[in-house]
C-alpha cells in the first residue's frame, strides 16, 4: 500500500515536516512543528483521526473547556501572537508583541483581566510624565511664600550668609551660585528654569525621553550659564 505523503500538511496547529523510521501501531511517525514553536512526533493515524492537533498546547483545562484563542487579539499595548506551551497558576500562557516592539510572554489571565497591558513600558512611561509633572511644578511661575526669597530654589544660607540659588532634576539638586545679592541669585535660578530646564522640558515631550548622558548635559549648560551672566 503506497504511504501518503504528509509534509507540509497542516492538521490543528500542527505542521508535518519530515517523515522519520520510526512506527507506533504499524502507522508512520512524522516530525511535526506546532504553531507555539515546539518540534513533536505524531503518527499518521493520530494526525489524520483529528486525534493530535498540537504539541499539547490545546490541552482541555480541568472544566473539560478549551481555552479560548487569543491570537491576534489586542490588549492595552500588547497584541497576541500565538499561544506557548506554558502554564501560569492553570492558566494559558501567550506571547505577545507590545507596541513598543519587545516580545513578553503573558497569562490568560493577566490579559484579559487588564492586570497587564505592556511590556512594562506603560509603566515607565507613567513614570516619565509623573517626573515631567514634578518638574513643571517647580518652576517659578509664582511668587512663593514658604521660602525666604518668594522663588523657587532661592533661599538665604545662613552658613555663608549668601543667597543659595539650585534647581532640581530627575531626582537631583544642581548647584547655580551663591551671592551676597539676592537679585543676583533670583536671576541665576530663572535664567536657569528659562534656558536649561524649560528646553529639556521640552525635548522630553518630543522625543518621550530624556537624553541618557543629561546631567552631563545640565552640568556643562550650568558652567556656561554662569559665565554669560558673569559676563554682563
Amino acid at each position: 500500500m503506497k504511504t501518503v505523503d504528509l509534509i507540509n500538511k497542516r492538521f490543528g496547529k500542527l505542521t508535518v515536516i519530515e517523515k522519520t523510521n520510526q512506527r507506533e501501531g504499524g502507522s508512520i511517525v512524522w516530525k511535526c512543528i506546532c504553531d507555539c514553536g515546539n518540534e513533536v512526533f505524531v503518527s499518521s493515524r493520530k494526525l489524520t483521526s483529528g486525534n493530535t492537533q498540537s504539541c499539547g498546547c490545546i490541552r482541555k483545562s480541568n472544566t473539560g473547556v478549551a481555552p479560548v484563542d487569543l491570537t491576534g487579539k489586542r490588549f492595552g499595548r500588547l497584541k497576541v501572537v500565538s499561544m506557548t506551551s506554558k502554564r501560569s497558576s492553570k492558566s494559558v500562557v501567550w506571547k505577545c508583541i507590545c507596541d513598543c516592539g519587545n516580545i513578553c510572554e503573558v497569562s490568560s489571565i493577566s490579559l484579559t483581566q487588564g492586570n497587564t497591558l505592556s511590556c512594562g513600558c506603560l509603566k515607565e512611561d507613567v513614570s516619565k510624565y509623573n517626573q515631567v509633572r514634578v518638574i513643571s511644578s517647580s518652576l517659578s511661575n509664582h511668587k512663593r511664600s514658604n521660602n525666604s526669597s518668594g522663588i523657587t530654589g532661592v533661599c538665604f544660607d545662613r552658613s555663608s550668609n549668601k543667597w543659595l540659588a539650585t534647581i532640581g532634576f530627575n531626582g537631583k539638586d544642581y548647584y547655580l551660585c551663591r551671592s551676597e545679592n539676592k537679585d543676583h541669585a533670583i536671576q541665576m535660578r530663572l535664567k536657569a528654569e528659562d534656558e536649561i530646564l524649560k528646553p529639556f522640558l521640552l525635548e522630553f515631550m518630543e522625543n518621550d525621553n530624556f537624553p541618557s548622558h543629561c546631567d552631563e548635559i545640565l552640568k556643562k549648560r550650568i558652567k556656561d550659564l554662569r559665565n554669560k551672566i558673569r559676563d554682563k
